[in-house]
């Protein structure tokens, strides 16, 4: 009998990661559609890539799988044709989808993905599996994952579907959240764009957690946060039902005490402000 638990421990610092066009994105466990659609989960904008062109499957404890979709130009695997069947893929292995060239990475990760902690995917959802809250990726692979799950979110969001834009931006908004708090790797571009989508997922769907995630990251951020930022927070904390006072309250203290200027002690007092003005409903 194969003791799985112990392959799963073996491989348990391991990670996956493809890179397309410069770009770093973590892959977790699950099934990933790739093709032109919006519905896909990696969009490839190419003349030559059909709307469902190829499925890429992540199965643990370490079986990376492509299959060609039904597509009118085929899948290739370092440069040949993989027809009707599935292909395995392995480290340095060069997937091409259209004209465009995909890189599997298979290298020493910080952190395992729980299994207990994936989702099961869903079509109507269209997401990627979820991995466990604590686990942070790199600098870079966040900035990246943010750009290219970012602009399928966007496009969700324009749609009228909140619910597929949240569940696509949040890990990788977690991560960035838990990336600022413990280990102060996340650059400034990345902070504000995921400080702007946690305000923009609050007011599409009225929930207060969101508006607590982006208050949370101005306290991890320890500094003072911009005009247009606390216009943004005064906005989305008249349309949300419940703010979290509490989290408001810290981040003015965190500006009295870490930011004594006079452009912190005034922000310090709009933000206080804003939270008796929640408080009172």
């Amino acid at each position: 009998m194969v003791d799985r638990s112990k392959e799963m421990r073996n491989h348990a610092g391991l990670g996956v990661r493809i890179r397309y066009k410069s770009r770093g994105l973590r892959v977790f466990p699950g099934q990933y559609v790739i093709g032109r659609s919006r519905s896909c989960h990696l969009i490839i904008d190419d003349d030559l890539v059909s709307r469902r062109h190829a499925r890429l499957t992540f199965e643990e404890p370490l079986r990376l799988i492509i299959s060609d979709l039904g597509s009118r130009n085929g899948v290739f695997v370092n440069g040949k044709r993989i027809g009707a069947d599935a292909r395995g893929l392995a480290d340095g292995d060069i997937f091409t989808i259209g004209s465009e060239e995909l890189h599997v990475f298979i290298e020493m990760s910080e952190a395992p993905v729980p299994s207990a902690q994936k989702d099961k995917l869903d079509d109507a959802s269209r997401i990627v599996l979820k991995p466990a809250i604590a686990t942070v990726p790199e600098r870079t692979e966040t900035t990246n994952d943010l750009d290219l799950i970012g602009a399928v979110a966007d496009r969700a969001l324009v749609a009228g579907h909140p619910r597929d834009a949240e569940k696509l931006l949040e890990m990788h908004l977690r991560s960035v959240l838990i990336d600022s708090q413990t280990h102060g790797r996340t650059t400034t571009r990345v902070r504000q764009k995921a400080f702007d989508y946690g305000l923009r997922l609050a007011e599409a769907t009225a929930k207060g957690e969101w508006f607590d995630y982006a208050v949370d990251l101005l306290c991890a951020e320890k500094s003072v946060c911009s005009q247009e930022q606390f216009a943004k927070l005064k906005h989305v904390a008249s349309l949300v039902p419940c703010v979290d006072t509490r989290r408001l309250k810290r981040y003015t203290a965190i500006l009295r005490a870490d930011a004594p200027t006079m452009e912190g002690i005034k922000m310090a007092t709009l933000v206080d402000m804003l939270a008796g003005q929640s408080e009172r409903g």
